[in-house]
Formats: C-alpha cells, sequence, structure tokens
C-alpha cells in the first residue's frame, strides 16, 4: 500500500522520495565506532574523577606540596583533552556514516537526540552544536525510518 494514502497513525503520510540504496556495512561500521567515540567523555569523567582524588590525597599527605600537586593537575588536563578530541573524533566519523555514506537506521536518530541533547549542557559551543544535531535530527525524521516492507506486520497464519 502507498504510504502517501495510508490512514494508519503510526505512519503518516509523506510524499515519495528519492530511492536510497540500502546501506553499506563499512557505513553501518563507520556509525558504531563514532557514536561509540562519543562516550570518550564519560571515561574521561572517570578518569578525571580518580585524577583529582589522587591528587586531593597528595593534598592532604603532603601538606602544601606544590610538585605534587601540579602533576596529579596536569593529569587532569590531559584526561580533559584526551576525552575531547575522543569524542570530536567519534563526531567526525559518525557524520561522514551520516552524510557522505547516507547511513540512516533508526538508532542513529535517537542517537542524534539524545547526543544533541547532552551537547546542550556544553555551552557555549556544545549548545550551539546540540541544537544543530537536534534540527538536524527533526528535519530529517522521515529517513531514518526502516522501509514500508520491515514495518508491516506479518500474519500469524
Amino acid at each position: 500500500m502507498n504510504r502517501l494514502f495510508s490512514m494508519n497513525p503510526y505512519h503518516p503520510p509523506t510524499a515519495p522520495g528519492p530511492a536510497q540504496s540500502p546501506p553499506s556495512s563499512f557505513a553501518q561500521i563507520l556509525a558504531i565506532a563514532g557514536a561509540s567515540l562519543q562516550i570518550s567523555p564519560l571515561l574521561g569523567f572517570a578518569w578525571i574523577a580518580v585524577s583529582m582524588k589522587k591528587a586531593f590525597n597528595a593534598l592532604g599527605s603532603s601538606g602544601a606540596d606544590v610538585n605534587a600537586l601540579a602533576a596529579h593537575i596536569g593529569e587532569v588536563v590531559v584526561a580533559t583533552l584526551i576525552s575531547f578530541f575522543g569524542s570530536l573524533i567519534g563526531l567526525g566519523i559518525f557524520f561522514i556514516a551520516l552524510m557522505k555514506f547516507r547511513y540512516r537506521a533508526p538508532w542513529c536518530f535517537t542517537f542524534l537526540l539524545i547526543s544533541g541533547c547532552l551537547y546542550l549542557l556544553a555551552f557555549p559551543i556544545g549548545t550551539v552544536a546540540g541544537i544543530l544535531l537536534i534540527i538536524y535530527a527533526r528535519r530529517h525524521k522521515n529517513e531514518f525510518q526502516y522501509p514500508e516492507s520491515l514495518n508491516s506486520p506479518t500474519p500469524l497464519l
């Protein structure tokens, strides 16, 4: 049945778009790798928390030893930079899969919305990036759905 004339509330009518080729496995690998690298800030935050605990323990045990504290603060800065650049690389890889290879799995839409909301918290650059991610996801929402043949229920008989 043509979706243009469908009255099913779960599948709103959409205008027929250009035929899309099935996504390649390379695009899927890129999307998954990019999304996985997006969680590097979480690992970086764990590293930062451990490093800060070490820094405060060094400060408490040695009094006001500036050199010991500086070494631990340097470790915190390294953890922050590694997690930040890992996230940027992941975002780049994810958008290569999304834009160049036109990978449009339904989980990508959810990932775009969640990562966009999380980027909103990183003022000011992250806020702009988060807004752009959410706008992109909302404008291209219909592209992130399975084909009609996969959405239709199969008869039980």
